[in-house]
């Protein structure tokens, strides 16, 4: 296949996805990858991906398979993030003065 039929293919293939294009690495062992992984990404991406044949479109059930996946992650960082009971400061203006910047410092390792 030459350039001019490849972008061809490519742009075939993303007029027809989705904005959030759920995709299927495809397990190829000559290259170390033993399983396949779902990801989500732009049309564009995804056809080229697909025109390249290392991904294919994911399947409803892959696609509630992945999301439940990252539910259970996000469920896990949030549980492990209140465990620490981080304390988080948010700065707004980056042009803090240095006896400004001492002060908080300061009392950040004296707390």
């Amino acid at each position: 296949m030459d350039t001019r039929e490849y972008w061809m293919k490519v742009r075939e293939a993303e007029a027809k996805l989705d904005p959030a294009t759920y995709i299927v690495m495809l397990a190829i062992p000559s290259r170390g990858i033993t399983r396949e992984t779902t990801t989500v990404t732009d049309p564009f991406s995804a056809a080229q991906l697909m025109v390249n044949g290392t991904h294919r479109l994911a399947t409803k059930a892959e696609i509630d398979s992945y999301h439940k996946a990252e539910d259970e992650l996000a469920a896990r960082n949030l549980d492990a993030e209140k465990k620490r009971n981080l304390k988080h400061q948010i700065i707004v203006n980056n042009t803090l003065d240095e006896s400004l910047l001492t002060k908080l410092t300061s009392k950040k390792k004296g707390e």
